[in-house]
């Protein structure tokens, strides 16, 4: 990673926490906004990378490929 990549990642990192924060302030559960930013980056993943490498990725996450119609 460069130095701009870098420096996107930590503005990307800063402008996500600042929302937590604000979200925590405004009541809403921590463990709420962690399962929701979650589930929305494992949703970007899925859009972006093929269907083997978000296979790969759910196997790495997971430790095991989750039957189909698990609640996993």
């Amino acid at each position: 990673m460069d130095r701009e990549e870098e420096k996107e990642l930590e503005q990307v990192n800063k402008a996500f926490m600042n929302l937590a924060r604000e979200l925590i302030l405004s009541g809403v559960e921590p463990s709420m906004i962690a399962g929701v930013m979650s589930a929305g980056g494992i949703e970007l993943y899925k859009q972006i990378l093929s269907p083997n490498e978000y296979k790969k990725l759910k196997r790495t996450i997971l430790g095991y490929e989750a039957p189909r119609g698990s609640m996993h």
